[in-house]
């Protein structure tokens, strides 16, 4: 599966506020071994914005957003989504009164703009958000390619993939994601010089990270079985370290693997 990143917002292009969201979805997509071809940052403008999805929906499988999904005029991230996957919007009772409960919980009321927040998809369906106002969007088309819409403020954003997005991709990977980092002393340019051709491979698949006086080798394999992938890591592993020798000096094993259940 190949993937891009849109943020949404003209603060962005600003500079007013660091995107820490790309980052953030960047290595979770890397985590269920999910390619991501490009990342976009875009203001809040209708027509770029439509472009731009038409553009990405056309070479890529999934469409990950963040922002765009506020009460304002110039939030119109649901409804030019929805008009590029042929979806249309309708008013969700029952999210709307999630946003009067939540405006009531800190002592304010709601103003009719926030009215738009409670829009949702008629084909596709909404992505729950316990932790603020705007519920995200789902949103797919008859070629399976699909689109997740999600708040621009990272604590909701971060909470929304764990949540509601990150269990429907596994689900559809229909596979087992294994992973493991091999940490290797030297330069970036001067490793990958050395062992391109591994950087090739669909699967598993690899990817260096610099650090301070060494660089990092994260090898994700996807496979039917648990063992299957533990075993394609591994060997993918050896074939690293045979090249590199000495200077390949750890192996970990992240914290964190995904399984899905047929």
């Amino acid at each position: 599966m190949t993937a891009e990143i849109i943020c949404v917002g003209t603060e962005l292009l600003l500079g007013d506020i660091l995107n820490t969201n790309a980052q953030f979805l960047s290595r979770e997509l890397a985590e269920l071994g999910i390619s991501v071809l490009h990342q976009h940052v875009i203001g809040d403008n209708p027509a770029r914005l439509k472009e731009l999805v038409l553009q990405a929906k056309s070479r890529s499988d999934l469409l990950v957003f963040s922002g765009g999904l506020g009460p304002t005029e110039d939030d119109l991230t649901k409804e030019t989504v929805a008009e590029a996957f042929g979806d249309t919007l309708a008013f969700d009772e029952g999210e709307w009164q999630k946003i009067l409960d939540f405006f009531a919980r800190t002592n304010r009321r709601p103003t009719d703009n926030n009215r738009k927040q409670a829009m949702c998809p008629t084909k596709g369906h909404k992505l729950i958000n316990d932790h603020g106002t705007a519920p995200g969007a789902w949103f797919e088309d008859e070629q399976g390619r699909c689109a997740a819409l999600m708040p621009g403020v990272p604590r909701e954003m971060k909470a929304m993939w764990a949540e509601q997005v990150r269990p429907i991709l596994l689900k559809r990977q229909n596979c087992t994601i294994h992973s493991r980092t091999l940490r290797v002393l030297g330069g970036e340019s001067a490793i990958a010089s050395k062992v391109a051709p591994l950087f090739e491979a669909a699967n598993p698949t690899a990817a260096i990270y610099c650090k301070t006086g060494e660089c990092e080798i994260r090898v994700t394999a996807r496979e039917a079985t648990e063992q299957a992938a533990e075993a394609a890591c591994n060997a993918r592993i050896a074939e690293f370290k045979e090249i590199l020798g000495a200077a390949a000096y750890d192996v970990d094993v992240p914290a964190l693997e995904y399984t899905v259940v047929r």
